[in-house]
């Protein structure tokens, strides 16, 4: 398996992840659970980021 492959599935993985905290959060009434939940949908967002390489000829980036 490449690089490139790896890379996506950490960012398809870490995305599923953001989600899934994103939906969590909704569903509880429980605001310290909420704000938990938020904010490990924002770490695995910046993980996403992290991982993305500054590429200037990816017009995706």
């Amino acid at each position: 398996m490449s690089t490139i492959d790896d890379g996506r599935k950490h960012d398809l993985e870490c995305a599923r992840l953001a989600n899934e905290f994103i939906q969590l959060s909704r569903g509880t009434f429980n605001p310290e659970l909420k704000a938990h939940c938020i904010r490990m949908a924002a770490y695995w967002t910046d993980q996403i980021a992290a991982s993305s390489p500054d590429d200037p000829s990816d017009p995706t980036a």
